[in-house]
């Protein structure tokens, strides 16, 4: 049972069919007017039933179900491209943002694979400026490592780091980053899943 229609004048606050009806959730099957025995409940078994039943202009949210998701993989050139613009987009692509059917409690985002992840850039003085820290867990055991060295070192970090930093932070934030995959130069080992490229929006 999907969606109840109401044709009750008086039920729950719901107006009858013939003054704009409303969709209101009844825990009973069946129930009948107090003013007309006429007006009654309609309950539909299934999606397509409801639509023919509501109102032409009654409009019917849709929640994806993991089932149904069918997950594209694109491809990113980062080269030149300012770090936070390039995360945000990324992030937007695969929380599933961009899809009409967007249901912000199910994966129904994308694959990203993002090639010359050494090559991204920042402006103004961040590039001197900007630092990561962590921790050992030991007293002292503060870290701080330099933008500059991390992107000798290990350029796919700073963008998981920046695309992380714009993902929810619980269950399924962990399960949406996976579909996160950086690399350094402009190889990858996705070429079985037949990625598309995909152009930025927004680059400046």
């Amino acid at each position: 049972m999907l969606v109840l229609q109401v044709e009750c004048c008086e039920f729950y606050g719901a107006r009858c069919k013939n003054h704009k009806i409303t969709l209101v959730f009844p825990r009973f099957k069946q129930y009948f007017c107090r003013l007309s025995n006429k007006c009654q409940i309609i309950i539909a078994s299934d999606l397509t039933m409801a639509e023919k039943i509501l109102h032409p202009t009654a409009r019917v949210t849709r929640s994806v179900r993991k089932e149904d998701v069918a997950p594209n993989w694109w491809v990113i050139d980062a080269e030149g491209k300012t770090l936070g613009r390039l995360a945000t987009q990324v992030a937007h692509l695969m929380r599933g943002k961009h899809k009409p059917d967007f249901t912000p409690h199910v994966d129904g985002g994308d694959f990203v694979v993002v090639v010359n992840a050494d090559k991204v850039v920042l402006t103004g003085k961040r590039e001197s400026q900007k630092e990561y820290f962590r921790h050992t867990g030991y007293p002292g055991g503060g870290i701080f490592t330099k933008y500059r060295d991390a992107m000798q070192t290990k350029p796919e970090f700073v963008i998981r780091q920046a695309v992380w930093g714009m993902i929810p932070k619980h269950r399924l934030g962990r399960r949406i980053i996976k579909k996160l995959k950086v690399y350094r130069g402009a190889d990858h080992p996705h070429s079985a899943q037949k990625p598309q490229q995909y152009e930025l929006p927004y680059t400046a």
